[in-house]
């Protein structure tokens, strides 16, 4: 056994038998080590302990960080806490279900979006618009989040892009299965299946709209209607260019 192995079991004598330390003091003076050995041997192991105790006041520091993140995102995630504002609870709903939407479109519509960046110089630039929403949802959160007038506006205009796709959509399916062939682009659907797509997109514009969330972005009635102007618009002209192609 190494001199310093006996000089720690003699340093932590609580931790083992009688009978060891009695044995580690009697090797200890069989070896007949220097007054300046057993110094420099103390002098390493009080070192090795003071880096122990500073790794575990790390350890425990970083636990208790990684805690009180934990906690405070619990409590960020959480709609019923007392202590926040009606806006305020109506805002993070709509981060955390845009966000839940996000990844949900992410992942249906993966394989478009792939098929959009391997074939950029071959798609159509109708179809490339299509995927533009997607896009500009996870910015639109980001801002949101950040509290920035440009959050709202993206979030804005994506719900009223897809509102009124689904009002589109609706209508297409309804003329399809009465026999018009006015709407040539869609796939065939039944109308049923846009019902909740609708509500949903609705009831996040009326969120969106309404006035306590808009003081917080600081958008005026005015800036909110032009906005829902300019969307509606956009979101016209790229419906009616898809329909004729």
């Amino acid at each position: 056994m190494a001199d310093d192995e006996l000089l720690r079991i003699l340093d932590n004598a609580s931790s083992y038998v009688p009978d060891a330390i009695a044995a580690a003091k009697q090797e200890l003076i069989s070896r007949n080590l220097s007054s300046a050995r057993i110094a420099e041997l103390k002098k390493n192991i009080k070192e090795e302990k003071r880096i122990k105790e500073k790794r575990k006041e790390r350890a425990s520091e970083i636990r208790k960080d990684i805690t009180e993140k934990s906690t405070n995102l619990l409590t960020w995630f959480s709609l019923s806490e007392d202590k926040i504002s009606q806006s305020e609870r109506i805002r993070k709903g709509i981060l955390i279900a845009s966000f839940l939407l996000f990844c949900y479109l992410l992942y249906s519509t993966w394989s478009d979006i792939r098929f959009l960046f391997n074939s950029l110089t071959e798609i159509s630039i109708s179809y490339s618009i299509t995927l533009i929403p997607i896009i500009i949802l996870p910015a639109g959160i980001f801002l949101f989040w950040k509290r920035m007038s440009a959050g709202w506006k993206l979030l804005t205009f994506f719900y009223i892009f897809n509102f009124l796709s689904t009002i589109w959509l609706a209508a297409w399916s309804f003329s399809y299965s009465s026999g018009s062939s006015s709407f040539a682009f869609f796939p065939r659907s039944g109308s049923s299946q846009y019902i909740f797509p609708f509500i949903l997109y609705g009831c996040f514009l009326l969120a969106l709209l309404r006035k306590d969330i808009r003081n917080d972005y600081k958008i005026s009635s005015d800036a909110m209607w032009v906005m829902v102007l300019v969307a509606g618009i956009w979101t016209v002209a790229v419906l009616f260019m898809l329909n004729v192609k």
